[in-house]
């Protein structure tokens, strides 16, 4: 009979053995999902985004935002609503399209998409359209108060704007720069500023010529007269805001010496005071009879210093000046009457 020896492992190596097998498993499975993190971490599902092109798709970029190109258009178009824009329609410039793609993470550009498709992006909206006679220029505006204000804003500068506008479709690029608007107003400004300045000149001009003709006229009166004891009613004023003779299609009878209000008025010379009241355009108002039988009156005066009745000598001080009655601001209206015919007071003072 024969000694079989069964070669059996013991028990502790088979242990050891499926240890390691196990741990060898699960280490596996680590390295699977770490290697699955690490994937995921750096890539993931996302969008390649194209434009179309001669029937040639052209990657533009890619993101991990769904719908990017309509979310986009939406929010753009949103935010024209917002700022007074009446849209009528949009169309892309150029066709875009996009596919579900692995892309790296890190690769994405969103934004430079999003600004690619909102320059891509044709908009037509309802606009103001402006026409000015003689303006080589035409406007559009994104509302018509947008329209009126500019009118108004030219029309400061000048009343006599002959214009048309009316409502038209036109892409939103049409609608007229702020700095084009702002310029204009800016010219028209200057204009304005030009042709008062020459209005200015020829009103000055007209005022001399009008000194001069009135001193020339009286001459013989002056002859006839003394100017002894008499002195000027203002001991200063700022300037002759307008002279003596046709003035505006009229007859100015004296002249207006601009001066601060309450300067004191001063009698040209003695005399008795005549009238002393309010007069109608010529607000307050002092006439004074002279002993030569000559007359001066004072106009546009704030307060009296005199009564009707009472004597005042040269140099007096009868009232203080003002802008009362007919009057744009303060100054001193000043007349002389010589055999009750109105002269011009600077031959005489």
């Amino acid at each position: 009979m024969k000694n079989k020896n069964n070669s059996v492992a013991p028990k502790g190596a088979w242990v050891k053995n499926g240890m390691i097998k196990i741990v060898t498993f699960f280490t596996c499975i680590v390295l699977i999902f770490i290697s699955i993190g690490i994937c995921f971490s750096t890539y993931g599902i996302g969008y390649k985004y194209y434009k179309n092109e001669n029937n040639e798709k052209i990657q533009i970029g890619t993101t991990q935002q769904k719908d990017l190109l309509n979310q986009t258009i939406n929010n753009y178009l949103d935010e024209l609503k917002e700022d007074e824009y009446y849209v009528c329609s949009t169309k892309m410039k150029k066709d875009i399209t996009y596919e579900p793609k692995i892309i790296a993470k890190d690769k994405t550009n969103t934004e430079e998409i999003k600004d690619f498709i909102i320059k891509n992006i044709s908009v037509s909206i309802l606009s103001t359209k402006l026409n000015i006679k003689n303006d080589n220029n035409t406007y559009f505006f994104k509302t018509e108060n947008n329209c009126l204000d500019f009118i108004n804003s030219l029309k400061q500068y000048n009343n006599n704007i002959d214009y048309t506008i009316e409502s038209i479709i036109v892409e939103k690029e049409k609608i007229t720069d702020k700095n084009i608007l702002e310029n204009k107003i800016e010219e028209y400004r200057l204009d304005y500023e030009a042709r008062k300045a020459a209005e200015q000149k020829k009103k000055e001009e007209e005022q001399k010529r009008i000194v001069v003709a009135s001193r020339g006229t009286n001459i013989q009166r002056k002859q006839n007269v003394s100017t002894k004891g008499s002195r000027h009613p203002l001991d200063s004023y700022t300037c002759i805001s307008s002279g003596f003779g046709q003035r505006w299609g009229s007859f100015h009878s004296g002249v207006d010496f601009a001066t601060p209000l309450g300067t004191p008025v001063h009698a040209w010379k003695s005399g008795k005071v005549i009238y002393a009241s309010w007069c109608g355009s010529y607000g307050n108002y002092i006439r004074v009879k002279h002993e030569d039988g000559t007359e001066s009156c004072y106009a546009h005066l704030s307060r009296y210093a005199c009564s009707v009745g009472d004597y005042v000598n040269c140099h007096d001080i009868i009232a203080y000046s003002g802008s009362t009655g007919n009057s744009t601001g303060p100054h001193l209206h000043f007349e002389i009457k010589i055999n009750n015919q109105f002269v011009n007071p600077l031959n005489y003072i």
